[in-house]
Order: C-alpha cells, then structure tokens, then sequence
C-alpha cells in the first residue's frame, strides 16, 4: 500500500498586485516505517499578512514540524499522540523565536499558522493551529477534521508564535484514513460550506477521481495541473489569497 499525492500553491492576486511573494508553504514526505507500512506526514503554513516574515516563517514552520517527526519517528518505542503534537508545536515556536532573534526582529514578525498530519497504517493525527482546512475520508466519506480558528475580530486567527499555541492546537486522533486533503485559508470559501462547515464535496470529487487513476510515473503532472488550477481566473473570482492545496489517497 502506497499513497498517490498531487500538491501545489498559487500566489494570491492581491499578492500579485502588491509584488508580495506567496506566503504559503507545504510540505509532504514519507517517515520510515511504523508497523509495517510508511507513514504519511503533511503540512502546511499560512504567513500572516501583516508579519513582514511571513514567507520564511511558513517554511520554517512545515520544515521544523517535517524534522521533528523524523527524529521522533527514530526514536525506539516513539508515539505518536497528543502530547508528541504539543513537543511539535513547542519546537516550531521555538524556532520562530531563534528566527527573531537572529533577525534582531519581534516575533510577531515570523506569525504564521499551521496544520497537519500523520497517517500511519491504522491511526490518523491531524492537528491545527489557525485558519486552512483538513478534510478526511475514513472510508465512510470526507468530513473536517478540526474546525478552523477564529480570533476575537474577523479575519484574525491564531498563530504557531501565540504565547498558549501549545495548549491552544487543536489536535483529532481518528481511525486509518484513506483520502484526505489540506489546504490554506485562502481556499476555504471553495473547498467547504461556510454555512455549516463542512467539505464542500463537488470541488474535492474531480481532484480525488483522478488522483487514484494516474499512474504513478505521470503523478507529477498533477502537480503542475493543481497549480494551473490554483492560479486559474476561476480561483481567483472566489479569492485573492494565497492557494494551497495538498491531496493524498491510498492505492495497491
């Protein structure tokens, strides 16, 4: 059993208007394997808007939660729960306050959220701290794993640099998962029903079908597909946010 993954991210156009990069990051690889089969790791950060870091902060955000996992994962007898998260989000914190530092900067500078997660062979570990979305599919149809965060005032959220990040990441543990999919908040109003926050099914169908049909020498040009999508006119009428997207399914 192996996983078929298509991933991406799109500069927002109001990005594009103010020559700001894409402060999204994301990252997905494979740890060593745990009962028997290679376990899944998933990521992705959203710089805040307002922090002058943004960009560099979501990507030491997924690279700091991808290294955590390995070095845990080489740990006899590890596990992984929710006290192995709030170590993670810990760790991402701490990183953020060494970026500050060495950077002469606030920390708020380097505010970013993050979600993620881990897909072993018969147990599921998403967690979240801020706005984007996880939609899993146990087999019994996709549903939202973790509400996304919301602050005291619209459009803020919370943040992985947050004094109470630690005890404030939410964290589901769940049965094997066999699709699922993260994503930014700048695709939140496409990918879910913000009436009653569900997934939004008609938008992950299409992705999924051809996600478990490809053959795996072509699955990177689903990567280039996602992106052109992402980047499409038909995206950008719904949002002017950075995109991202990362979808993975099981197959033989």
């Amino acid at each position: 059993m192996s996983w078929a993954i298509a991933s991406a991210a799109a500069v927002g156009s109001s990005h594009l208007r103010g020559n700001t990069p894409c402060q999204d990051a994301y990252l997905v690889d494979t740890l060593p394997m745990i009962l028997g089969e290679p376990a899944l790791m998933a990521f992705v950060a959203d710089g805040a808007g307002s922090a002058s870091m943004a960009e560099q902060a979501a990507q030491a955000a997924v690279g700091t939660a991808a290294e955590h996992c390995r070095q845990h994962a080489n740990m006899i007898g590890a596990s992984f729960d929710a006290a192995f998260i709030s170590q993670l989000v810990r760790s991402g914190r701490a990183a953020m306050v060494s970026l500050a530092d060495n950077a002469g900067l606030p920390v708020r500078e380097f505010a970013c959220t993050l979600l993620g997660v881990l897909a072993f062979r018969d147990q599921t570990l998403a967690f979240q701290i801020g706005d984007g979305g996880i939609v899993l599919d146990h087999g019994d149809g996709l549903a939202l794993a973790i509400t996304p965060m919301s602050g005291e005032y619209v459009n803020m959220t919370h943040f992985l640099i947050d004094d109470d990040a630690e005890t404030r990441v939410a964290v589901q543990t769940s049965a094997r998962v066999e699709r699922m999919a993260l994503f930014s908040d700048g695709l939140q109003r496409l990918a879910l029903s913000l009436q009653d926050l569900t997934p939004h099914a008609p938008f992950f169908a299409p992705f999924f079908q051809t996600l478990g049909k490809v053959p795996s020498p072509t699955r990177e040009q689903l990567d280039q597909a996602l992106e052109q999508f992402l980047s499409s006119d038909k995206v950008n009428a719904r949002t002017d946010d950075d995109k991202t997207l990362i979808l993975a399914c099981r197959v033989a």
